[in-house]
């Protein structure tokens, strides 16, 4: 027995199989983890498609994630802006094991969900003061203050437009709602409500621009009226300023010949301004393409230049013009 013990012992050590490694779901569990294994031909095509797949992964997660919360809170104007959104932090995703043999090649990537979570978090608490700052200040703003209301919701959307998708992705990785996100989305659900209450108390006059075509002159009118209304606030025709805030529009009509005809253009610009107080914006309509070219009389050119001017060929040009002092969306 002494002279075979040590040969029992020598190959009970060399001979047994190796212990086999912890399977890839308890080293890298899905609480913790995004895990893909990817395959190819040579290590870095593995590795590439390894990478793309965790990429997808957590793409498809923040998909659910939108679905889910659009589902529940319905599509409000906060949430139109983050609707679309991906994960583009591919530094933080890591090739852990890699091997090839035979020609084929097998590369597993991970994603750490707290170290994706902590990293995205301090992305976002670089963007965040600046839209807690600006929601703060247009909450404070008086009623009357508009322009001033205007300017720091501008800031505020623009702010949270990164604010947004950086949130989602922090909840899809993480698997967990993000705290402070949840406030900032509380604080822009109450600037949308301040903004519709302040819309729905300005009222608008449009005057009458001073032209000698009397019916161009009430057409004119009557679309800016519809285009200030497709805005959603309350426009009404007046030469005076009876509302809280006036339109005055300057125009001029200025005929000559093309190779096509006589052609008619309408010179526009407008100026917004509260009764009692300075412009607050002024409105150039040169992009509407005011313009009517017919090929016999003058007379027919500007009959069609009349019927150009519509509330829907307005509109897009004033909100343009206005969105720096009205919180139209």
């Amino acid at each position: 027995m002494r002279a075979t013990l040590p040969l029992v012992v020598a190959c009970t050590v060399g001979c047994g199989a190796a212990p086999a490694p912890p399977p890839v779901a308890a080293r890298y569990p899905a609480s913790r983890f995004v895990v893909f294994e990817g395959h190819g031909d040579t290590a870095s095509s593995a590795e590439q498609q390894a990478r793309a797949g965790v990429s997808a992964a957590v793409r498809s997660s923040l998909t659910a994630t939108l679905q889910v919360d659009i589902t529940e809170a319905g599509a409000d104007a906060h949430q139109r802006v983050v609707t679309e959104t991906g994960f583009d932090r591919a530094e933080l995703i890591r090739v852990v094991d890699a091997d090839c043999d035979r020609g084929r090649c097998v590369a597993l990537a991970v994603l750490s969900r707290d170290e994706a979570a902590d990293a995205l978090a301090l992305d976002y608490e670089r963007v965040a003061p600046r839209f807690r700052e600006a929601a703060g200040s247009a909450h404070a703003r008086s009623s009357d203050d508009l322009p001033g209301f205007t300017h720091d919701l501008r800031t505020a959307e623009g702010a949270f437009a990164v604010l947004g998708p950086l949130a989602y992705q922090i909840e899809a990785v993480a698997r967990r709602a993000y705290g402070p996100a949840t406030g900032d989305r509380d604080r822009m659900t109450g600037l949308e409500g301040q903004r519709g209450q302040r819309l729905a108390a300005l009222r608008v006059t449009v005057d009458r621009a001073a032209l000698d075509d009397d019916a161009l002159a009430d057409r004119l009118q009557g679309a800016l009226v519809g285009a200030l209304a497709g805005l959603g606030l309350d426009a009404s025709p007046s030469d005076t300023c009876d509302g809280a805030w006036h339109l005055v529009p300057t125009a001029q009509v200025a005929c000559d010949r093309s190779a096509l005809g006589p052609r008619c253009r309408l010179d526009l610009n407008a100026v917004m301004s509260p009764c009692a107080g300075e412009a607050v914006a002024t409105v150039e309509f040169g992009s509407a393409r005011l313009v009517a070219v017919r090929p016999r009389a003058e007379a027919d050119a500007r009959a069609a230049l009349a019927d150009r001017l519509t509330a829907e060929a307005l509109q897009p040009t004033l909100a343009a013009g206005l969105r720096s002092a009205v919180p139209i969306p």
